[in-house]
């Protein structure tokens, strides 16, 4: 995802390992199952106030991207595409 040079810092910048937990490990490490909802939801917090947010999460969804991306999760996108994919049933 191409960033310009004059646009702000997203937070995901400031700890990358943070947006890459939702498999319940940050870098090698297990993360204790109390502290990974804590951590994912602080990942998505970043997510809620940057400018980025939507171009983030459609670049996850065209790349099947793992992680923490514009606010969701690798399962919640699973579930958007899911949707998106359903045809509609017309009676």
């Amino acid at each position: 995802m191409l960033i310009k040079p004059d646009t702000p810092a997203p937070p995901c910048s400031d700890d990358p390992e943070l947006w890459f937990v939702d498999d319940g490990t940050i870098g090698h490490a297990r993360v204790k199952p109390e502290l990974l909802a804590e951590m994912i939801q602080e990942a998505k917090d970043g997510c809620a106030v940057c400018d980025l947010r939507e171009k983030c999460l459609d670049y996850a969804l065209a790349r099947n991207e793992y992680g923490i991306w514009g606010g969701t999760t690798w399962d919640e996108r699973r579930r958007l595409r899911r949707r998106t994919r359903r045809p509609s049933h017309v009676a």
